[in-house]
């Protein structure tokens, strides 16, 4: 008889400290017999960059924006690789909506904490193409090509730079020139470059630029309407029709606009390339 009370007390005391240590891991709340809500860890950085990006790529900028401004607000003063990742990304979402300024910040801090950062000059010098301050842009092209001296694309965007920092047009045909040097086959290039020699007023080698660029990329009908225009200041009015009828064809409104005109002073003159008739 001793011995069964004994073990029934033993199964009693046992019996309370299960109560007792579930009472304190998620289990019946005293009184009501329904479990403790169970708190959800929050997301690591690596798992918000990953939201944040996947939101970024599909436009949905704000979102973004808000899953790297919580790794960033997390971590303080503090700064390791994630938070850089952020203020990159960050940086990028604010770009994209033309928030320039704030996304400089973000591309600022960056640089701060390395200075060889080629991909957070450039992109920091797209926003001071953002905010028209072509100087400045100009500048962080230039650290940028000090850090990857053949990256076409910085010659290509610090050559746009220039054209609209006070027409800078000799600067640009260099820049465009070394882009083409790097990527004969690139159609961009040699289109950014003939342009710049129709701005600068010369038409012959503007010419023979776009009309690399179409044989890169003979869909491409902003090249056919530059090339057109060339030909147009050299007087040579039927074979700037004819691209002209081109770009129109390739969907560049500009060039349809130009074969209305012509055809327009065709008909004034009887002549349906727009000449004066002797």
């Amino acid at each position: 008889m001793g011995r069964s009370r004994h073990v029934l007390l033993c199964m009693t005391v046992a019996a309370v400290l299960v109560v007792l240590a579930t009472m304190g891991c998620g289990g019946p709340a005293p009184g009501t017999g329904s479990p403790l809500p169970v708190k959800k860890a929050p997301p690591s950085a690596k798992e918000l960059l990953e939201r944040g990006n996947r939101l970024y790529e599909a436009g949905r900028y704000d979102e973004a924006r808000a899953c790297y401004s919580e790794i960033i607000q997390a971590a303080g003063s503090g700064a390791d690789s994630d938070v850089y990742a952020a203020r990159f990304n960050r940086g990028l979402a604010l770009l994209a909506g033309g928030r320039f300024p704030e996304a400089a910040a973000d591309f600022t801090a960056v640089v701060d904490g390395n200075d060889r950062d080629g991909a957070a000059l450039f992109r920091r010098g797209q926003c001071h193409e953002g905010n028209r301050d072509y100087e400045s842009a100009v500048a962080d092209y230039s650290k940028a090509l000090s850090i990857d001296s053949r990256d076409t694309r910085l010659y290509l965007v610090r050559g746009h730079a220039y054209r609209k920092w006070g027409r800078r047009y000799d600067a640009a045909v260099t820049d465009f020139l070394c882009a083409v040097g790097l990527d004969p086959m690139s159609g961009e290039a040699f289109y950014a470059l003939g342009m710049t020699y129709f701005m600068k007023g010369d038409y012959q080698k503007a010419v023979e630029s776009l009309s690399r660029a179409i044989l890169i990329d003979p869909e491409d009908g902003k090249s056919y309407n530059g090339r057109g225009q060339s030909l147009l200041q050299q007087g040579r009015r039927t074979k700037a029709l004819a691209d002209f009828r081109k770009a129109c064809e390739l969907r560049e409104k500009a060039g349809c606009i130009m074969v209305t005109y012509l055809n327009g002073q065709g008909k004034k003159t009887g002549n349906p390339d727009g000449r004066k008739n002797p």
